[in-house]
């Protein structure tokens, strides 16, 4: 579903198939079935729409249209994320490069002159107080600090003039797109993770040495 919510908010609805309406089709006993899509009709039905489709190409349940044209609405009726659209100048700006002597890639949603935004679909709330602890939880502070730090030294400039939004996009009714600045706090908070990741890797991987098992009491 992510992926599908990425691609149409990118312009890229063309890759993107429906699979066939399975609300009418019943179970053994005559009535609707609840789960169209785990009975052997729906399955088969899936299955050889699937077979049709070129590479590339995502399936998602027929039902999903209707998300995805909410979403965008929603999306583009935000004047804040219209405001920064209008300065995108790349869309999924793909990037590889070397953080500390190691090799880090990704492909940026959408990024401007001084700033990315990347997308990110939540089940949970993409209010303030339960988005905040997604950011953190979820180490979205980690990447923004490699995207940025790649961003920057790929176009040779200061990370520190560079933002970085998030757009939270709700996959449950209302379909709530919400977007965030990461603050110097976060950011800073994804910059020490990010040096933490590089030691780890040097301690533990890169010169091979033994990891000391046992508990730790913390």
């Amino acid at each position: 579903l992510g992926t599908a919510i990425h691609m149409y908010l990118q312009d890229s609805k063309d890759m993107i198939a429906y699979e066939p309406d399975l609300s009418q089709i019943k179970t053994k006993e005559g009535v609707i079935a609840k789960n169209p899509g785990m009975t052997n009709e729906g399955k088969a039905l899936i299955n050889a729409f699937r077979d049709t489709l070129p590479k590339g190409i995502v399936a998602v349940p027929f039902e999903t249209k209707a998300l995805l044209e909410s979403v965008e609405l929603n999306f583009k009726s935000n004047p804040e994320i219209q405001e920064l659209m209008s300065r995108v100048t790349a869309v999924e700006g793909a990037y590889l490069d070397t953080i500390s002597g190691l090799n880090f890639k990704g492909k940026l949603d959408f990024e401007g002159p001084d700033f990315i935004m990347d997308l990110k679909s939540t089940g949970k709330s993409a209010g303030e107080n339960s988005f905040r602890y997604t950011i953190r939880d979820s180490h979205y502070d980690l990447q923004a600090a490699i995207y940025l730090t790649m961003k920057a030294q790929t176009q040779e400039i200061p990370v520190e003039s560079l933002k970085y939004y998030i757009v939270a996009v709700e996959t449950f009714p209302p379909y709530e797109v919400i977007p965030y600045q990461l603050s110097d706090m976060t950011l800073m908070n994804g910059f020490e993770k990010l040096k933490t990741v590089c030691q780890l890797y040097d301690n533990y991987i890169r010169i091979k040495r033994p990891y000391k098992r046992g508990i730790i009491v913390i």
